[in-house]
């Protein structure tokens, strides 16, 4: 008996379907993310680049206070703020690898929400990109943001 199209393994290796489990781990990531994305909408993003995480109750950068220069992540806050409000451009003057991470959430929101919701398999052909290389990309995308916060930074 041959497998039906929506059984078994495609050509690649990957199931054709996501198991329960999955679809479960896709719903709370899409949460995750969910909350992020509308926690960042809520926020009013601070004119100066910098401080928009100040909005929720948390202290100014120690970092900053301490050796009056902005930290990896100052900006982060105020870029994801400025792309929730669909405004791009000032998210990457503000905190590039910070913009780039809010479309990764946003990316990630969509996705996971789609196989939570249908079972595609599109979440496991997508896990395909998390490898031992992925922290070290982060790490640099990181470091290249705090390069630019450091040359450009306006707060």
């Amino acid at each position: 008996m041959t497998p039906s199209p929506t059984q078994g393994p495609s050509a690649l290796g990957i199931p054709r379907r996501a198991d329960a489990t999955h679809r479960v781990w896709a719903g709370l990531i899409s949460i995750g993310c969910l909350a992020v994305l509308v926690t960042a909408a809520v926020l009013r993003p601070d004119p100066t680049g910098m401080g928009t995480h100040q909005q929720l109750g948390l202290p100014p950068c120690s970092f900053k206070s301490v050796f009056d220069l902005p930290c990896p992540t100052c900006g982060m806050t105020t870029a994801f703020s400025n792309a929730a409000h669909l405004h791009p451009v000032a998210a990457l003057q503000c905190q590039p690898f910070g913009a780039l991470l809010a479309l990764l959430a946003a990316v990630t929101f969509w996705v996971a929400t789609h196989v939570a919701c249908t079972g595609s398999s599109l979440g496991l052909t997508a896990s395909r990109i998390i490898t031992p290389r992925l922290p070290w990309l982060l790490v640099g995308g990181l470091l290249l943001g705090w390069g630019y916060t450091l040359l450009f930074a306006r707060g």
